[in-house]
């Protein structure tokens, strides 16, 4: 994701949720990256999608299990 423009659905602003890394050391660039992203999806219910190699979407779905 770094260096590419983030189209973010109007939804996502919106949520408030308190979102938690667990700790991985030393972590690379990718792991960081995996780590975010499944912790927006897992606890958020924000889906992060490459559309190619210079944007991102960045959506809310409701559909997704209710985080505890």
């Amino acid at each position: 994701m770094q260096g590419a423009e983030c189209l973010v659905d109007s939804r996502v602003k919106a949520v408030q949720v308190l979102i938690t890394i667990p700790e991985s050391s030393p972590p690379t660039a990718a792991e960081v990256r995996r780590l975010i992203e499944k912790a927006l999806l897992v606890q958020a219910r924000i889906v992060v999608t490459r559309l190619d190699a210079k944007r991102v979407s960045v959506t809310f779905n409701d559909a997704l299990p209710t985080p505890r």
